[in-house]
């Protein structure tokens, strides 16, 4: 990934690059395979491209805040952007979403990740100390957790909020 925004896909094994999607000219923040890796999520500073395995670019999804992260449903396409205190649910094929948020807090957001059969998100909000779970569906419910960095480290004089990195059965 360059500073531009550039993202070359690379044969590890062989050594040598596949193909190179050109930037939208802002740093790169993070990238998100879906399941059945035919799309990559490219999440930039104020956007998030669709990319697909040809290099070919599905569209973009201006975001109008920090784009802070992005994470695809199991086996679907869809997938969930957090845009500064809010989750959206974008359709990677078609990059249309709901009018509104799937989940909106007081304060900013930080991470997200999908439960394994893709019914709830895992929401990181750092300035309430709290993991929120999301049940996405007809019926929403919301969880939370408290007090997450001292459960984490509960020794420390500081405590630091985790990093969500994923969600195993």
């Amino acid at each position: 990934m360059g500073h531009d925004g550039d993202v070359r896909l690379a044969d590890a094994d062989g050594k040598r690059v596949l193909r190179r999607v050109r930037g939208a000219g802002e740093e790169v923040r993070g990238l998100a395979w879906s399941d059945d890796g035919k799309l990559l999520l490219v999440v930039g500073q104020s956007s998030v491209r669709v990319v697909r395995t040809d290099g070919r670019l599905v569209g973009s999804v201006p975001t109008n805040g920090p784009t802070l992260a992005a994470a695809f449903e199991p086996r679907t396409h869809r997938f969930a952007l957090v845009v500064g205190p809010m989750v959206l649910l974008v359709d990677g094929g078609t990059l249309k979403f709901p009018p509104r948020a799937t989940f909106t807090g007081a304060t900013q957001l930080s991470d997200v990740t999908w439960s394994p059969d893709g019914k709830w998100l895992a929401v990181a909000w750092p300035r309430a100390d709290q993991l929120v779970f999301v049940r996405v569906g007809a019926t929403p419910k919301l969880y939370a957790v408290s007090n997450l960095a001292r459960h984490f480290d509960p020794a420390a004089k500081l405590p630091r909020f985790p990093n969500v990195a994923g969600w195993s059965r």
